[in-house]
């Protein structure tokens, strides 16, 4: 019984760590924000899996001196016209955040995003980027790519 008990506690966790959608509930479930240095450290030079602003689910990696490239798609379903090359550039902005500017370049999609600067958490082994230090502020979240 005890097992079980430790089995469905662990398995509870783990959904509340992944249905976390809002900075409040991620601060609440004791996630941490990235310093710089954890940001450098952590993200940089590893492959991350997640959605971009534009709907693209997208495969990307921040290279050392502040190269953003990878691939993406539209969600499932979508055909190969969404099927689009990342590029980009990142640095640090003020108050430690994550400023990223994006370039889609696809046959049916050609986009330039400006900077936008995002806080980045951490919550287990899970990663989460806020637009916001407000606890009602919209988290998405981001997976090591496989």
């Amino acid at each position: 019984m005890h097992r079980t008990a430790i089995t469905l506690a662990l398995a509870l966790a783990s959904v509340a760590a992944a249905a976390q959608t809002s900075v409040g509930e991620l601060l609440d479930g004791g996630a941490k924000r990235l310093s710089t240095e954890e940001f450098s450290q952590d993200v940089v030079q590893r492959p991350l899996n997640g959605p971009l602003v534009t709907g693209v689910n997208a495969t990307f990696v921040y290279a050392p001196g502040g190269m953003l490239q990878g691939r993406g798609g539209g969600p499932a379903g979508f055909g190969a016209e969404w099927d689009v090359a990342i590029r980009g550039s990142w640095r640090f902005g003020e108050d430690g955040r994550v400023c990223t500017a994006v370039v889609l370049d696809g046959a049916t999609i050609r986009a330039n995003y400006p900077h936008r600067c995002q806080l980045w958490f951490r919550l287990g082994d899970r990663l989460f980027v806020a637009d916001s230090a407000d606890r009602a502020a919209r988290v998405a979240r981001l997976s090591p790519a496989q």
